[in-house]
C-alpha cells in the first residue's frame, strides 16, 4: 500500500524513510489506529511530528530537511500532514486517484472539513498555518502592545468616581438598566399562535447545520459551555438538541440560561470613566445559538426580500467597499457634470440599544413574518434577564425592556428590518435625490450608518428633519453634533461660505465606513492617510523586526498580513494617478527596508532588496489588480445593483471647460485599452477577466 502511494505521489518520495517509520510506529505502538488498505489518505492527515520525536525515531530537524528536499522550503516543527496545505493536497489526491484508481482519493470534502475544524492549513504559508496563526498573532500582540494603566474606576449618575469593585458593578448595572429601558412602553397584543398556525417542526439537518456553522473560540455566556463541547457530542448531541429545540419551538418557552445575557463593556474612545463611552457586547449561551441560527435562517426567507438595495449592512454579497465606491462615484459624477449635490452622514445615538420591542414586533408582522416566529422572538426578549460583567464580577440580574443584543446571531436581521420601515416612512412621497442612469438615490445604509443625498440645501434640511421625526417615533435619536453635511458643487468651489445646514456642521471631508471621503472627489488625502496608518503599524512591530530569532519568512508574512491589509482597505475604490502609484511603491520599499533593518547609508538598491525577500508583485500592481477585479465584480452584479448603476450609469448635465479630472473608470479603460462598454463586456466572463487582470498585473510588474 505504501509503495503505491509513494509511486503515485513524487512529492512524498523524499520522505520515504519517514513514511516507513510512520507505518511501523502505528502498527507496533498504536495498532488500534493502524492505517488499512482502504484508508491510504491517512498518510496526508495524521500528525507525524508528535509521534517521531516521542519514540526517538526522527527529530523535527529530520523532517525539516525532508520537507526542504520535497517542497522546496523548510517547515520547522509542524506535522508532515500539513507540509503543503489543502490546495496542494487536492492536487496530490487527484494524482493518486489517477494512478491507483482507488475511489478513496475522491474524499476531498474530508480535507475541507479538517480545514474548517482547524486541523489542517489551507495553503502553504512559509511556516504559518490556519490552525496556529491565532496563537502567533496573540503572541505578537502581547509583545507589541503599549503599556497602559488599566482601571475599572467609573463615574456614577451623580458624576462621582467610584473605585470599589462592588460599587463599580452596581454603577454599570444601573447604567444598563436605564439604557435598555423603554419608558414609553406600550402594551402589545398576544402573539401566541394556535396549533394550526405553528411553523413546520425543526429538522435534525437544521440542528446539525447550526452546530457546524457556529465558530470556535468564542466567549461563552453564563453557563460557560463552549460550542466545541457541544460539537464534540457528535450525533448524540444532534439528537439531544433536536429534542430540546423542538420542545421550545412548540411551547414558546425558552430555558432561563438561554434568555440570559451577560454584557461586557468595551471602551470605544474618550474618557474611560464615562459609561457612555463604552460599547456593550452581549455574551449569550452557545447552546441557545443553535436555535437562534435556525430561527435566523427561517426569518431570512421572509425578511431578506424586504430589505432595500440601499442597505448593505449584514447582507450577504454586499459590503463596505461597494458603499464607499458608490459615494465616491456620486461625488465624481456630480463634479464632472456640474450637478450640485448635498450629502448628509447621519449618526444615531446608541441605535441598537434603543429599539422599541412593540414597534419591532409590529414591523416583523407587517413584513409578513409568521406569528409563530414573532412569538418565539417576543418570549426570548420579554422573558430575558441580563447582568454586567466587570473584571470577572457579575452584577445582579435586571430585566431589559428595549434594544437588540449586539453579538446575537439574530440581531442584525431584526435591526435591518426595523430601520427599513423607518426609511420607508421617511421617503414616502419623496421625489428628490441624485439621479444616475435613470435611478434616483436618496440614501445609502450600512447597518445604522445612514447617508442621505439631495440636490439642494432646502431638500436636504427637509429630508433630515423628516427622518429625525420618524426615528424618534421608533426610539432612535439622531446625534446632530456628530451628523455632518458635505456640499459637492464644483461651479461654486463647494460653497465654502456655508458652514451649517439643518444645525449640522458642513465639512470638506468625512471618514465614512473607515475611508476618507473628500468633496473634491479625489483620493489623494485618503492614500496619504492610509500610508500614515501603515507606517504606524510598522513602527508598532519594531520589536519583531529587531528580533534575530524570528525568520525572514515569518517577518515577510507579518508585513503582508499585519501592515499591507491596513493600507489596502478600500483600495479598490481609489482613483490613482502616476504620482500616487510611485508613493505607494515608495511606502512598500520603506516597509521592506524597515523589516530587514537596512539603513539608507548602506546605499542598497530597491532591486536588491526585492530579490532578497523574493517579492515579485509590487504593492502598486496589487492595488491595480484589486481595482480591476472589483470592477469585474461590480459589473457582474444584478442589473438593479446600485453599485453597477452608478459605475455604468450616465448623469444628465454638461461638463465644464477644460480637461476633466481623472475618473475611477479611466483606470479600467486604460488597462483594457478600450471604452467602458467594452470593459463591461469582457468582465462578464469571470475567467477571461481574470486572465486579463493577470496580464495587466504582469505588465506592471515588468515595468517596475
Amino acid at each position: 500500500m505504501l509503495q503505491d502511494v509513494l509511486l503515485a505521489c513524487p512529492v512524498l518520495l523524499c520522505c520515504k524513510k519517514i513514511c516507513h517509520k510512520y507505518m511501523q510506529c502505528f502498527v507496533s505502538k498504536n495498532s488500534e489506529n493502524a492505517p488499512r488498505t482502504h484508508t491510504r489518505g491517512m498518510l496526508l492527515a495524521h500528525k507525524l511530528i508528535p509521534i517521531f520525536p516521542f519514540y526517538g525515531d526522527a527529530s523535527a530537524r529530520d523532517i525539516d530537511i525532508a520537507m526542504k528536499l520535497g517542497a522546496g522550503y523548510p517547515m520547522g516543527p509542524l506535522e508532515l500532514a500539513d507540509f503543503t496545505g489543502l490546495d496542494t493536497k487536492k492536487a496530490i489526491l487527484a494524482v493518486m486517484l489517477n494512478k491507483t484508481g482507488n475511489p478513496v482519493f475522491r474524499r476531498i470534502p474530508l480535507l475541507d472539513r479538517l480545514v474548517d475544524e482547524g486541523k489542517l492549513g489551507r495553503k502553504t504559508g512559509q511556516g504559518i498555518y490556519k490552525h496556529e496563526s491565532k496563537d502567533l498573532y496573540h503572541k505578537i500582540r502581547s509583545i507589541t502592545k503599549s503599556l497602559t494603566s488599566k482601571t475599572w474606576a467609573i463615574e456614577n449618575s451623580d458624576g462621582i468616581v467610584v473605585t470599589e469593585l462592588d460599587h463599580i458593578t452596581e454603577v454599570w448595572k444601573s447604567y444598563c438598566q436605564s439604557l435598555f429601558q423603554d419608558y414609553q412602553s406600550e402594551n402589545f397584543p398576544n402573539t401566541e399562535p394556535g396549533y394550526e398556525n405553528l411553523e413546520p417542526d425543526i429538522l435534525k439537518s437544521e440542528v446539525r447545520a447550526a452546530i457546524m456553522h457556529l465558530k470556535n473560540g468564542k466567549a461563552t455566556g453564563r453557563d460557560a459551555i463552549p460550542i466545541e463541547t457541544l460539537r464534540a457530542l457528535g450525533d448524540i448531541g444532534v439528537n439531544i438538541f433536536h429534542i430540546i429545540c423542538t420542545k421550545i419551538w412548540q411551547s414558546g418557552t425558552w430555558p432561563s440560561d438561554w434568555t440570559h445575557t451577560v454584557f461586557i463593556p468595551l471602551h470605544k474612545k474618550g474618557s474611560t470613566k464615562k459609561c457612555s463611552n463604552y460599547r456593550l457586547i452581549a455574551l449569550i449561551s452557545h447552546a441557545s445559538k443553535i436555535l437562534l441560527h435556525i430561527l435566523n435562517e427561517r426569518l431570512k426567507t421572509f425578511l431578506s426580500k424586504e430589505i432595500a438595495l440601499e442597505q448593505a449592512g449584514f447582507v450577504k454579497g454586499r459590503g463596505t467597499r461597494e458603499q464607499i465606491l458608490i459615494v465616491r462615484q456620486i461625488i465624481e459624477k456630480a463634479r464632472e457634470f456640474n450637478k450640485p449635490t448635498y450629502i448628509c452622514f447621519v449618526d444615531f445615538s446608541k441605535a441598537f440599544d434603543s429599539v422599541k420591542w412593540p414597534k419591532l414586533w409590529n414591523v416583523l408582522l407587517d413584513m409578513g413574518t409568521p406569528q409563530h416566529l414573532v412569538h418565539l422572538l417576543r418570549r426570548l426578549y420579554e422573558d430575558g434577564t441580563a447582568s454586567v460583567r466587570t473584571d470577572d464580577v457579575l452584577s445582579k440580574d435586571f430585566h431589559p425592556s428595549a434594544g437588540v443584543r449586539q453579538g446575537c446571531i439574530i440581531s442584525p436581521l431584526l435591526f435591518n428590518a426595523y430601520t427599513e420601515l423607518i426609511m420607508r416612512i421617511t421617503l414616502e412621497d419623496w421625489t428628490d435625490g441624485v439621479s444616475i442612469g435613470g435611478y434616483k438615490i436618496s440614501n445609502l445604509r450600512y447597518a445604522d450608518d445612514t447617508t442621505l443625498f439631495a440636490t439642494s440645501a432646502r431638500h436636504m434640511e427637509e429630508l433630515l428633519l423628516k427622518m429625525e421625526r420618524v426615528s424618534l417615533e421608533f426610539g432612535l435619536k439622531i446625534n446632530l453634533n456628530k451628523t455632518k453635511m458635505m456640499v459637492v458643487d464644483r461651479a461654486n468651489n463647494n460653497s465654502p461660505e456655508v458652514t451649517q445646514i439643518a444645525n449640522c456642521e458642513v465639512v470638506q471631508s468625512y471618514i465614512y465606513l473607515g475611508a476618507l471621503i473628500s468633496n473634491n472627489g479625489g483620493c489623494v488625502e485618503e492614500v496619504k492617510r492610509r500610508m500614515t496608518i501603515a507606517r504606524t503599524a510598522m513602527d508598532r512591530l519594531k520589536k519583531i523586526w529587531k528580533n534575530r530569532n524570528i525568520t525572514k519568512a515569518t517577518k515577510i508574512r507579518l508585513v503582508q498580513t499585519l501592515v499591507f491589509p491596513i493600507f489596502l482597505y478600500a483600495a479598490e475604490t481609489w482613483t490613482l494617478r502616476l504620482l500616487e502609484k510611485k508613493k505607494i511603491d515608495a511606502l512598500e520599499m520603506w516597509c521592506w527596508r524597515r523589516m530587514l533593518g537596512v539603513s539608507w547609508t548602506e546605499f542598497r538598491t530597491n532591486i536588491s532588496i526585492l530579490q532578497e525577500i523574493g517579492i515579485k508583485k509590487r504593492l502598486s500592481a496589487l492595488v491595480q489588480s484589486r481595482i480591476l477585479k472589483f470592477f469585474g465584480h461590480v459589473s457582474r452584479r444584478e442589473s438593479d445593483s446600485i453599485g453597477r448603476l452608478v459605475v455604468q450609469g450616465k448623469v444628465e448635465g454638461t461638463r465644464g471647460r477644460g480637461r476633466s479630472p481623472m475618473r475611477w473608470t479611466d483606470q479600467i479603460k486604460s488597462a483594457v485599452g478600450g471604452p467602458l462598454h467594452e470593459c463591461t463586456r469582457l468582465s462578464a466572463s469571470r475567467e477571461k477577466w481574470r486572465m486579463l487582470v493577470g496580464r495587466v498585473t504582469s505588465a506592471l510588474k515588468d515595468a517596475s
